[in-house]
């Protein structure tokens, strides 16, 4: 099934470029890691969302450019990664391998995650209203980011359909996720969370039984249209 892109999702395939900025501590290829996210952005995510892109590394991007860059130092404190916007209104992702390495996670995953949610809401304005009255931030990869798979021995993150935020009446043959793991929608999977905002500002609900890893939860630094609201 594939969904029209629509609302503040592109209209164009934007060309997302992956830059390894000096000292950042990346140890991987990213030409490898650009042609598998190429795959998987197109063979896997562009026919539940309907939005697709362009995916290479490189070190010059052009004006129009999307950019995922890998830095030293996290401008954002524990945080693996996030996506945000430029000051000229185009999206932007930043991932901090140190960090991840420190983690345990694997940096092409944070690559993955972050393009995908790039893609499924470029300028963070995106929610869906759950049964509760709740609003659901718009993040394709949250609630299942400690899920990976691989394309051509690199991994890369599971990701929600739109289908877990807007699910049918009847969810037979449903897929709610990628690999098939979700069983319900807004279901938060262990290692993962989500946001949710009631009017109060934004607050986390994380896995009951296993909690994100140290420096999963990207979002409750960010300091973009998202930032949490205090917890009581």
């Amino acid at each position: 099934m594939t969904i029209p892109a629509v609302g503040t999702l592109p209209l164009t395939i934007p060309h997302v470029v992956l830059v390894d900025h000096p000292g950042s501590g990346f140890t991987g290829n990213l030409t490898a890691i650009a042609a598998a996210l190429q795959k998987q952005v197109q063979q896997h995510f562009a026919p539940f969302w309907g939005v697709s892109a362009t995916v290479s590394a490189g070190t010059a991007p052009g004006p129009n450019d999307w950019v995922i860059g890998m830095f030293k130092d996290a401008d954002q404190p524990g945080a693996l990664g996030y996506h945000d916007e430029t000051p000229n209104g185009l999206p932007l992702a930043k991932i901090f391998p140190l960090l991840d390495a420190q983690d345990g996670a694997n940096v092409s995953t944070t690559i993955s995650h972050e393009l995908l949610e790039m893609l499924g809401d470029p300028y963070l304005t995106r929610a869906a209203q759950g049964p509760d009255g709740r609003f659901w931030a718009y993040e394709a990869c949250d609630a299942v980011e400690q899920d990976e798979y691989e394309i051509d021995g690199i991994k890369v993150s599971d990701f929600v359909t739109p289908h877990y935020f807007e699910p049918p009446k009847v969810l037979t043959g449903v897929r709610l996720d990628f690999l098939g793991l979700v069983k319900k929608p807004f279901e938060v999977r262990p290692g993962g969370y989500m946001q949710w905002n009631r009017g109060t500002g934004w607050h986390q609900i994380f896995h009951q039984e296993q909690a994100p890893r140290a420096y999963r939860c990207r979002e409750a630094t960010r300091s973009g249209r998202r930032k949490l609201a205090p917890q009581a």
